[in-house]
């Protein structure tokens, strides 16, 4: 069991969203809807798709860096089980549908219990961790 695995495949999302942000910015500017001086400040009127998917990337470094860390914490306590490991992947698949919630179907409650489900497994790690560390 490797919980490095569920911690890579999340480190290339977030490479991928990160691209898809940049294209998104790129495209704005190209057509026209945002001026290349917003960049400078990113005051003023920006069009709704490009503040949704730059706002989708900032979530990458909130919760999802508390859940590295509990990967690297349940790797560094010896912790790594078949329960850890499956709550990693739970973690990536919730955040993998929290970016298709947020950017396709838009729907902020559905939305939140995506982003619930993703703490909960966060905070699992950290139990099964306290639990590995206490024998």
């Amino acid at each position: 069991m490797i919980i490095a695995f569920p911690m890579a495949v999340y480190v290339f999302y977030i490479f991928l969203i990160g691209i898809f942000n940049f294209l998104t910015r790129v495209q704005s500017a190209k057509t026209g809807k945002v001026r290349l001086s917003y960049f400078q400040t990113y005051e003023g009127a920006a069009p709704d798709t490009m503040v949704m998917v730059g706002r989708h990337y900032d979530n990458q470094f909130q919760v999802p860096m508390l859940f590295l860390i509990s990967c690297l914490a349940t790797y560094n306590f010896h912790a790594v089980n078949g329960f850890a490991v499956g709550l990693a992947w739970v973690f990536v698949g919730s955040r993998v549908l929290h970016t298709y919630v947020h950017l396709k179907v838009k729907n902020v409650l559905l939305r939140a219990r995506v982003y619930a489900l993703g703490l909960l497994c966060v905070v699992a790690l950290w139990i099964n961790i306290l639990v590995h560390a206490a024998n």
